[in-house]
């Protein structure tokens, strides 16, 4: 005789414990995948245990089958989790997490592109983003063996995941710090004598492996020598292997360039590489004097800010510009992340003194003294193209990765770096920025919003 199963018995006595079991299925759910209100989804996941407990992202319940059984035929779930940087500490914002439509993803490009929000998320059947505390609530998953995707730009991570249920918990998923983990943008970073965007990079996560000098090699940051660079031996030097050039540069997802402590136009005598890499969609990345390439460089780069100096001398504290969406979400991020003790403001060391302000039409202030005296700017390029036609990013940054001045003049790779520790509020606050520039190109005058 073929045993009993209680999940299935057809008696009213078992359709009511069926309900009550029901009922605590429910209950657990609401409470492994609920949130806190007024606190992010994943309350208890970040250590936040405050509030009251409501159904949140997951509120659906378990669906009985026509014998009064649970059912997984058909079913989708909510999977429930948070994103972090690829040293695993600090939760990241505006990241895509979806599941594809087919479970085979094909190779990125490589090299600069012109890919529009939503290029490179391939053929997902459900997406979101990321939220300021790094929290994604990701709906509409079928039940099975599905591939999860985290990704912002070229970096990208897939986790095989068995979806079971309506709610599932997914924890802490890190961006890849190497080739073995993942995909990642193909970076090069110049070394100089007065910042080390390099140590930044490693900083987050990146696998020391990943450096390497100059073109070529297995790795993916690419390092080149600006004036004062001590890049491993054979590093080139950037004027000659990279900079000048449009066809090096294009080689290259995103161009890092550190401070030299002085223009050194003598080595930059093509302005209009960079000012050409972005348009064709490249992501600059400029500290301080790198502020030639603008200042001095083709005549619409020269528009998009003052570059008389700012006014102010050094300051306790510098204003977040919360006037635009991700520069508040950029705000509530930094408090969050332990950078900021009150909303809208960030203590920063080592602050140079390049632009007073910036032109409106073409250029978005995110952090500064006062609007007459900006640290960091960004816009997207071409300039003078349409806004969805636009594809480029630059960035620029009177903010050094190291608050400690006598931490940045040129030191050998990695050695200058010093100890791996966790970030200060100065290092994640460029940590955010660095993202940001990964991320699609669109507006700042929008808030992101996931491919569908």
């Amino acid at each position: 005789m073929e045993p009993s199963n209680p999940l299935r018995t057809p008696t009213r006595f078992g359709r009511l414990a069926m309900s009550a079991a029901m009922v605590a299925v429910a209950m657990l759910l609401v409470f492994a995948c609920g949130s806190s209100k007024g606190h992010p989804p994943l309350a208890g996941l970040i250590g936040d245990d405050s509030g009251v407990v409501d159904a949140g992202p997951c509120s659906q319940q378990t669906q009985l089958d026509n014998d009064g059984g649970l059912s997984l035929i058909g079913q989708r779930a909510t999977l429930v989790g948070r994103v972090l940087d690829p040293a695993g500490k600090v939760p990241l914002y505006n990241i895509n997490v979806y599941v594809p439509k087919s479970p085979i993803l094909p190779p990125l490009s490589k090299g600069v592109t012109c890919d529009h929000c939503g290029a490179k998320l391939i053929d997902p059947q459900t997406s979101t983003i990321t939220d300021q505390y790094g929290t994604f609530a990701l709906p509409d998953v079928p039940n099975g063996p599905q591939k999860l995707v985290v990704q912002v730009g070229k970096w990208r991570k897939v986790v095989p995941i068995d979806v079971q249920g309506t709610c599932v918990m997914v924890g802490d998923v890190s961006l890849p710090k190497n080739g073995q983990e993942g995909d990642l943008p193909d970076i090069a970073v110049t070394l100089g004598e007065a910042d080390a965007l390099e140590c930044l990079l490693r900083g987050i996560g990146v696998s020391e492996s990943e450096f390497v000098p100059g073109a070529g090699g297995a790795g993916h940051v690419h390092m080149f020598n600006g004036f004062g660079g001590m890049g491993p031996a054979g590093t080139p030097d950037a004027q000659s292997a990279l900079w000048n050039d449009l066809s090096k540069l294009s080689a290259y997802d995103m161009v890092l360039l550190s401070c030299e402590g002085d223009e050194h136009n003598e080595n930059k005598t093509n302005p209009s590489a960079i000012h050409d890499y972005a348009s064709l969609g490249g992501r600059v990345f400029a500290t301080h004097y790198h502020y030639t390439w603008m200042k001095n460089g083709t005549a619409d780069f020269q528009t998009v800010a003052d570059w008389s100096p700012g006014v102010s001398g050094i300051v306790p504290e510098y204003n977040v510009n919360m006037t635009f969406p991700k520069g508040a979400a950029f705000a509530e991020w930094l408090e969050n992340v332990g950078a900021s003790t009150h909303a809208g403001h960030i203590p920063l060391k080592n602050i140079k003194n390049s632009v007073r302000g910036v032109n409106a039409a073409t250029t978005q202030d995110w952090i500064d003294a006062d609007p007459m005296d900006v640290k960091y700017f960004s816009f997207n390029t071409p300039l003078s193209a349409a806004a969805d036609k636009q594809c480029g990013r630059v960035v620029f940054s009177d903010i050094h990765v190291f608050s400690d001045v006598s931490m940045t003049t040129g030191e050998v790779w990695p050695t200058g770096c010093g100890p791996l520790t966790d970030l200060n509020p100065q290092q994640k606050a460029l940590e955010f920025l660095l993202f940001d520039l990964s991320a699609c190109v669109e507006p700042d005058s929008q808030a992101p919003s996931a491919v569908h």
